[in-house]
């Protein structure tokens, strides 16, 4: 059903909203603020919980398989939070996160961070290994259907990689 333009609700942040909201398979949403915080929010407009990060929240969630909610924030920390909202765990970069993390078809959850490296990470949050470009990785990185890693870098290249 297309929208009609009428307003069902709106959930006011402490701070901007920078990033598209994830919607997991609930129908819960998923939104990061510059207030520092991961936000849940029900299809009915409800917070349903929100998980405070050292800083701002300016990429995108990606929802694993088993509904898991990947996030970086500005504190150079990847997290993963159960559906409860609870901190699974979290793997420290060397500098911000900024981009969505993107998750591979083995469950590889794959994010790029403002020390110019990405991070492949396993589900359990234990790096898999880590890739050095020449600037900054603060876009989302794309998995192509061949399994081909495409990056975007500040070093004005789209690096693939396999």
């Amino acid at each position: 059903m297309a929208p009609d333009g009428t307003k069902k609700w709106e959930v006011r942040t402490g701070g901007d909203i920078d990033a598209a909201p994830a919607i997991g398979a609930d129908g819960t949403i998923y939104v990061g603020s510059d207030d520092k915080n991961l936000y849940a929010i029900t299809p009915a407009g409800q917070i349903a919980w929100k998980v405070v990060t050292g800083a701002d929240v300016r990429g995108g969630a990606a929802i694993g398989a088993d509904g898991t909610i990947y996030v970086g924030s500005h504190d150079a920390n990847l997290y993963a939070i159960a559906p409860t909202g609870q901190v699974r765990w979290k793997l420290a970069a060397a500098d911000k996160i900024q981009g969505t993390p993107a998750i591979a078809t083995d469950g590889t959850i794959l994010v790029g961070a403002e020390d110019e490296h990405v991070y492949a990470v396993a589900p359990d949050g234990t790096l898999r290994w880590h890739l050095q470009l020449d600037g900054d990785v603060d876009s989302t990185p794309a998995l192509g259907s061949d399994g081909t890693l495409y990056v975007a870098g500040d070093d004005g290249h789209l690096h693939a990689f396999r």
